[in-house]
């Protein structure tokens, strides 16, 4: 009997976060610039009160060709392709992201890893011109004995970067919006005349400064069962110091094989999707690699993962029943769309 596939990848700027417009007084419409550029596999978009952007989009036009494995001579390219025979010397903020990708791969005790792109290029949901397919469990396990975080060096003294094995290969895709946020952040502090700034990648989000009339951002979290849907909507103040936003889920891309999808977050512990209780995860932090980091961390570690976190960081986790569960922190600040059957969970 013949296999019944179908394959879903939905664009990414539709996905995740979406800013609330309606944010935004219409007396103020004419004092915000707005910046769209396709980088990073996605539609990015900045609002800005006070600038025009441009430094903005120079910014992650950079990035998107700098950190993509999917980008031919990227340097993220150049590190794969030198794979097990020599360092490759990179950019400040190339090696930036690489050593703090690596650290953070550490801390997850191998959930996350970043050298996951062998098992992530044998199932094809993420890359450009592939057709997603359910790899062989012997070309799975194959794929899975290439991705080891500790097999990545990294040389301070002269930014260089080298995968000790031939075929390892490093993918970026679990914390690259994050970091551009984080990149963007120091962009943003630096321009004197700006006063408040939204950009988003889709599934992670900066907001900086103070809107003119001094209200909150609105911040519409985008349902995990359908396009044009709200989760909620959450207000937020961002200040000098900025808050960063990140939302990961298996509904943004997977493709269907007799009926079972399989999604685009994998565990590196399996070179499988995440087999998880949970279906979307947004994390809002201090810091932007973090909060695409944990975003995608605690998707892939489940329910249960949720409590350790709640007091340290804003969650707002949706698993398979629609049970919502939300920081203390946040739930004066978050409006629940229960017309579309979620409910408020409480933790064990």
């Amino acid at each position: 009997m013949s296999k019944k596939v179908y394959i879903i990848l939905i664009p990414i700027v539709i996905i995740g976060i979406i800013i609330a417009v309606y944010a935004l007084r219409q007396r103020d419409q004419t004092e915000w610039a707005t910046t769209q550029d396709f980088v990073m596999d996605t539609l990015a978009t900045q609002k800005l009160y006070g600038s025009d952007g441009s430094a903005g989009s120079e910014l992650m036009e950079r990035l998107s060709t700098s950190l993509s494995m999917y980008v031919d001579g990227s340097e993220i390219d150049r590190i794969n392709s030198n794979a097990g025979k020599e360092y490759t010397s990179v950019s400040k903020d190339t090696f930036e992201i690489i050593k703090q990708s690596k650290e953070l791969s550490e801390k997850s005790n191998g959930i996350f890893d970043i050298t996951i792109a062998p098992v992530t290029r044998l199932w094809g949901i993420n890359g450009k011109d592939t057709v997603p397919t359910v790899p062989k469990d012997e070309d799975i396990d194959a794929a899975l004995a290439l991705v080891d975080i500790n097999r990545l060096e990294l040389s301070q003294e002269n930014d260089s970067v080298m995968l000790l094995d031939e075929n390892m290969m490093i993918d970026l895709g679990g914390i690259a919006k994050g970091y551009a946020c984080d990149k963007l952040y120091e962009l943003y502090s630096g321009e004197k005349k700006l006063k408040a700034a939204i950009a988003s990648f889709g599934s992670s989000i900066l907001l900086y400064g103070d809107k003119p009339d001094k209200s909150p951002f609105n911040v519409a979290i985008n349902s995990p069962h359908g396009e044009n849907q709200f989760l909620g909507i959450v207000k937020l103040k961002a200040g000098k110091n900025g808050k960063f936003i990140s939302t990961s889920g298996g509904y943004e891309r997977f493709f269907e094989v007799d009926g079972k999808k399989y999604h685009h977050i994998f565990d590196a512990q399996t070179g499988r999707p995440a087999n998880t209780d949970l279906i979307s995860v947004t994390v809002i932090t201090d810091n932007g690699a973090e909060s695409d980091y944990l975003s995608t961390l605690l998707f892939i570690k489940g329910k249960n993962s949720l409590s350790q976190y709640m007091d340290k960081y804003g969650i707002i986790a949706v698993d398979e029943d629609n049970n919502v569960y939300i920081s203390d922190g946040l739930k004066d600040d978050f409006e629940l769309s229960e017309d579309l059957g979620f409910k408020l969970g409480e933790l064990q």
